[in-house]
């Protein structure tokens, strides 16, 4: 049976990994990373937009091995709506993504809590720009989304529901 895929996208900072944790531990199941996270932290110079899609591939390849796993649920900390967004912003009309297997169901975290800094992220102040170019690329795509917002207690509540309301469970 293949799993049903749980995607988390959404501005930085805005909840993901965070929200991505606690799926994976309530629904006891397996959590593909940020592969960007892990090439970024080592990479000893700024990225460049081959590094974006080499990121992609990489963030393709993790899913597959995670997948694997998996027996009803697999979780993604990120998939490549994220890359699609940053490319967007990186090299403006590119078309070098394109989007994977669609998932089963994707949370579009809102930016409604504050921003903690960290060494890999870049927009603070246009959190609410890229969540409105996530909320516009998610309903393009014509796959199932909900947009969570809240403390994170609230938002892994709103993710529960609508698990069981689109899955049964």
């Amino acid at each position: 049976m293949t799993p049903y895929r749980i995607v988390l996208t959404g501005p930085e900072s805005s909840g993901k990994t965070t929200l991505a944790q606690q799926l994976s531990k309530r629904l006891e199941a397996p959590l593909v990373p940020e592969f960007a996270r892990t090439y970024l932290s080592a990479l000893q110079k700024p990225y460049e937009l081959a590094d974006l899609a080499y990121l992609q591939r990489g963030q393709q390849a993790w899913e597959q091995f995670y997948q694997a796993q998996a027996n009803n649920w697999l979780i993604l900390d990120t998939d490549w709506t994220v890359y699609r967004i940053w490319l967007n912003h990186f090299s403006p009309g590119s078309n070098l993504l394109l989007p994977s297997r669609p998932w089963s169901l994707s949370f579009l975290c809102s930016p409604d809590i504050p921003w903690e800094y960290d060494p890999l992220r870049e927009h603070p102040t246009k959190r609410n720009a890229l969540f409105e170019e996530y909320k516009i690329l998610l309903e393009g795509t014509g796959w199932p989304f909900k947009i969570l917002s809240g403390n994170p207690e609230e938002r892994l509540e709103q993710a529960l529901q609508a698990i069981q309301q689109a899955f049964g469970r």
